[in-house]
């Protein structure tokens, strides 16, 4: 663990040997509040205005990074946070290659009418589909307008 408080830049780096796997980046702390970023770039030194990825935010309040289709080579991470604390945070990164996995469905739960639902994860391709249920039963199929993004 490393120390994080306001202000404090925490750089890490970690090499990915395996082309096309996606791979999510997580900062861990001890304390729940503050302001936490979480930047990622292949092949140089990220900063908050100049990197490759961008932290997404988990309804788990854990500030996380999601690399689709990672290519080879080494990723540089930056961690920091804006919020002061009466103590320092303890700070790690945890990095891991994903198999097929849904991260986070953004709202979680829609009423009636057009809504917008992101589905954050990893492994998708163009073959797959999604189908909205209603209280575990298929979901009326119209007016469906399915937009795929990445």
């Amino acid at each position: 663990y490393a120390a994080l408080n306001s202000g404090d830049l925490l750089y890490y780096k970690v090499q990915v040997d395996e082309p096309g796997l996606d791979v999510l980046v997580s900062l861990l702390t001890d304390q729940p509040f503050g302001d936490k970023r979480l930047y990622v770039s292949l092949g140089h030194v990220p900063t908050e205005a100049d990197h490759d990825f961008e932290q997404i935010d988990a309804p788990n309040g854990v500030k996380q990074v999601l690399i689709p289709s990672a290519a080879t080579g080494t990723y540089f991470i930056l961690a920091t946070t804006q919020v002061s604390s009466p103590n320092d945070q303890a700070a790690s990164v945890a990095v891991v290659g994903l198999p097929f996995s849904i991260i986070a469905v953004v709202p979680g739960t829609v009423g009636q009418g057009p809504v917008t639902t992101t589905v954050i994860g990893a492994g998708f391709n163009s073959a797959m589909s999604f189908e909205l249920l209603d209280q575990g039963r298929l979901s009326d199929r119209d007016g469906l307008d399915r937009k795929k993004t990445g």
